[in-house]
């Protein structure tokens, strides 16, 4: 439970700088990887566009790669029903990690 606590924690931080944000959730969620990460900013409702430079300081701070960035043939719409889309999927990462 104390991991998804510190996951939501990171989806309700303001976003006032990047490297302050990327800091807090690496600080919060230290063994994230890059598709974690990703899923935490769709949860935040950030597109895909607002994303990149996220990503790109999540992979300098973490020294992940892209191996595990999600795209937008995993199923995630970033359009029309991808807010009630966002919902499930964070039900779902729940139920995993319960």
């Amino acid at each position: 439970m104390g991991r998804i606590e510190m996951i939501l924690k990171v989806v309700m931080t303001p976003v006032e700088e990047v490297s302050t944000f990327v800091e807090h959730a690496c600080k919060l969620v230290p063994d994230s990887d890059l598709a974690e990460f990703t899923k935490v900013l769709d949860m935040k409702g950030l597109k895909r566009p607002e994303q990149g430079p996220f990503l790109e300081e999540f992979k300098m701070k973490s020294g992940g790669s892209l191996k595990g960035a999600l795209t937008p043939s995993d199923g995630i719409s970033s359009g029309g029903t991808g807010e009630s889309s966002r919902i499930k999927k964070l039900e779902k990462l729940i139920k995993k990690r319960l």
